[in-house]
């Protein structure tokens, strides 16, 4: 072989290693990101288990038994509430009034969570619900006796939340 098919492989060879290492530098620059971009999936996913969880807290723990102190763990104090009726309430301090509405005369409670979806950073859940009517007797306005019934009706609604920071800065309700 002549020296100069010698120094035109080597330049080839040189090339090449040249080409290979920044192939490899970039294919390392590329699992970097995806590796990087993988662990903010899971970082969101692992939030919106957690935000699933607080929900299931709220609903069996604090809003079927009435504790309405604790609706800060899953409710920002500016919270945004669209009800099923068309109104909408602002602030944490009217939403719970107009829930304590929903406990007049009678109990609500929910019962299960069939499904429960999030997706970054909203969810959506499914509650079942027994509302006992009415609980106890009432007096009515013409002051006649409504007597307990314990009459359990069977329900469902559906809760969307958009979460920050851990606590549902806006909610729609359908029931």
């Amino acid at each position: 072989m002549s020296i100069k098919k010698i120094t035109q492989l080597s330049a080839i060879a040189l090339v090449i290693a040249s080409f290979s290492a920044q192939v490899s530098a970039k294919g390392n620059d590329a699992a970097a990101a995806a590796i990087a971009q993988l662990a903010k999936i899971k970082a969101v996913q692992a939030q919106g288990q957690k935000n699933l969880l607080n929900f299931d807290d709220l609903d069996f723990n604090v809003y079927s038994k009435q504790r309405w102190g604790d609706m800060r763990k899953s409710h920002a104090e500016n919270i945004t509430v669209h009800n099923a009726d068309g109104t909408v309430t602002h602030g944490l301090h009217d939403h719970i009034e107009d829930l304590k509405k929903g406990f007049v005369n009678m109990s609500n409670i929910v019962t299960a969570h069939p499904i429960r979806i999030t997706d970054g950073e909203y969810t959506a859940v499914i509650g079942e619900t027994e509302t006992t009517l009415p609980v106890p007797a009432t007096t009515n306005a013409d002051g006649s006796i409504t007597p307990a019934t314990k009459k359990v009706i069977k329900g469902s609604m559906v809760t969307v939340g958009h979460w920050k920071n851990g606590v549902m800065d806006e909610e729609w309700l359908y029931y």
